[in-house]
């Protein structure tokens, strides 16, 4: 009898065994399978090596969206960027993309900056300087799933006459879902005819939670966002400008919108100081916005709209110049 227990108990522990070799095998192949992949970038790196350990990082930021293009889309890519300035020709546009600072073309991935130099904690943020000479900082094309973190996103300059480089000095963005601009980001400073900040087009189920100030332009000094639905921008909005319409937003055929932040100390010379929309109903704001300023009569120093707004529902829109909304 006690043969035959112990039989029994050896079976069991052997297939036991074999379950946890299993197991873990499905594990190791679900990890290689769906695993984070990190790319390394360091002012101290070098375009010529791989990227993919804290030993051998790369220069530029084009470099490891080369190197990121060249890995499984259903993978994961974090991009460690070492805190410091990448400017144009310094870690920023290559001679493919000459004038974007970096271009991101692949799904599931992460701009994480501001590590230190041996890319164990985060101290600070990556400045990404556009210097006036880059139409774009950043352009995001035909993705889901991209998330930017720790980065300040200045003096892009979105100046020419063809487009796309008339719009989106900061952060230029065209058929892309499931966006995530943290609040660590901060956009400031940029130039473009639309959206001087951002410009967003087709842009679904997204949430802009970045800091954007003190960028300019001719529609939608802030962010200019065009054909696009179910987004939240919980971000701070404000000191900045256009010199016709929605100072610190431009809302086109752009439906469910939320703003959960707050818009405020932006100009526009004409109409929609600090939110401008254009057949954009379902718009909500839960945010604040205050202290803007239209440049004309009935110009909605806090909001002006144009078309039907039924089920919007505008919330808190105090203190502005001229009215708070209009008509």
């Amino acid at each position: 009898m006690k043969f035959w227990v112990f039989l029994v108990l050896a079976f069991v522990v052997l297939l036991s065994s074999c379950q946890i070799f299993f197991l873990a095998g499905v594990y190791e192949e679900l990890q290689d399978k769906y695993g984070i992949v990190y790319i390394y970038v360091s002012k101290n790196g070098n375009d010529a090596n791989d990227g993919l350990s804290v030993s051998t990082p790369v220069r530029s930021l084009p470099r490891a969206m080369d190197i990121a293009s060249g890995i499984e889309g259903n993978k994961r890519v974090e991009v460690r960027v070492e805190v410091g300035v990448y400017s144009k020709g310094d870690g920023l546009s290559s001679p493919n993309v000459p004038n974007a600072g970096f271009v991101i073309i692949r799904p599931n991935i992460t701009i994480s900056g501001g590590w230190d130099s041996s890319f164990s904690s985060v101290v600070g943020n990556s400045v990404l300087d556009g210097n006036n000479s880059l139409y774009h900082i950043i352009e995001i094309s035909g993705v889901t799933n991209v998330v930017l973190r720790n980065i300040q996103i200045m003096r892009g300059a979105a100046k020419d006459n063809i487009i796309p480089n008339d719009r989106g000095g900061g952060i230029y963005v065209e058929n892309v879902s499931y966006l995530v601009i943290e609040s660590n980001v901060i956009v400031s400073d940029n130039f473009a005819i639309n959206g001087g900040g951002l410009f967003l087009r087709s842009l679904t189920n997204s949430t802009i939670s970045c800091d954007i100030l003190n960028n300019k332009s001719t529609w939608g000094g802030g962010i200019n966002l065009q054909n696009s639905s179910y987004n939240t921008i919980s971000g701070n909005v404000h000191n900045n400008s256009a010199n016709q319409y929605g100072g610190g937003l431009f809302l086109g055929f752009s439906t469910y919108t939320t703003i959960s932040g707050s818009v405020y100390g932006n100009y526009a010379s004409t109409y929609g100081g600090g939110v401008y929309l254009q057949d954009s109903d379902y718009f909500t704001n839960t945010g604040w916005i205050t202290n803007n300023t239209a440049g004309t009569t009935y110009g909605g120093g806090g909001v002006y709209r144009v078309g039907s707004y039924t089920n919007s529902y505008f919330g808190n829109v105090s203190g502005n110049t001229s009215e708070d909304i209009y008509p």
